[in-house]
């Protein structure tokens, strides 16, 4: 948690101290989870998400943001095609909000609303920290670190639109409710016996990914800057 806030404090004084180029947007797309109910499986039980974020541009390389998403990660075993999956039987449900902070390297010399030396659109990578908040697992509070690439086209000197698939890196096990262990109830009451049973793999966090599109609109562009940065 005091790692959030750091980076929180440094994206707002980042913000504070350089304010040339402040934009505001809009995501929407899907969420989906991969952990031991989904090991592997892209794009599987999507659900909708929503997000809002707001990014600081400084320079044409790179970029500052935060951002708010929120949806619903789901997963059962019944839809699964290893027997072991169907025979244990289980799925969980939770809202999911997210707080993270981020930083943004464009591969193409791009800014939105920029006219020198600048291209309409750029491939980019993201990377940060974040803290989300999963109601319904057994461990609610995680800390997250969110990575992916995406795409923005400015389609005018203020809108852009653009489109993202990113990770999430959870530092625990038990956001899909599976603890690595339970009780054994078929052997409770014989003694010498185990009382507990491997419901999941050990050592082994989950993860989960939003894929969607945004639209941003610059809310402030400061006169002038440094032409040492203007790259």
């Amino acid at each position: 948690m005091k790692i959030l806030l750091l980076w929180s404090s440094l994206f707002w004084s980042v913000l504070a101290w350089s304010q040339k180029s402040i934009e505001g947007g809009v995501l929407a797309g899907g969420l989906y989870y991969l952990g031991d109910i989904n090991p592997s499986t892209q794009f599987h039980s999507t659900n909708p998400g929503v997000g809002i974020f707001v990014r600081q541009n400084l320079n044409k390389r790179w970029a500052f943001r935060g951002n708010v998403t929120a949806g619903t990660l789901s997963a059962s075993d019944k839809t699964s095609t290893f027997g072991y999956q169907q025979y244990r039987a289980l799925d969980f449900n939770t809202p999911l909000m997210e707080l993270a902070v981020q930083a943004e390297f464009n591969f193409l010399s791009y800014m939105l609303g920029a006219t020198r030396f600048t291209s309409p659109f750029t491939p980019y990578l993201a990377g940060g920290l974040g803290f989300a908040l999963a109601s319904n697992s057994l461990q609610p509070y995680n800390i997250t670190i969110p990575f992916g690439v995406g795409i923005k086209w400015a389609v005018s000197k203020k809108l852009e639109f653009g489109m993202e698939w990113s990770f999430r890196k959870v530092f625990s096990d038990k956001l899909d409710n599976l603890s690595g262990r339970t009780y054994d109830l078929e052997q409770m009451n014989i003694p010498n016996q185990p009382r507990f049973k491997q419901n999941a793999m050990y050592y082994s966090d989950d993860w989960y990914s939003f894929a969607g599109i945004f639209v941003t609109y610059k809310i402030f562009q400061s006169g002038g800057g440094c032409k040492a940065y203007d790259f």
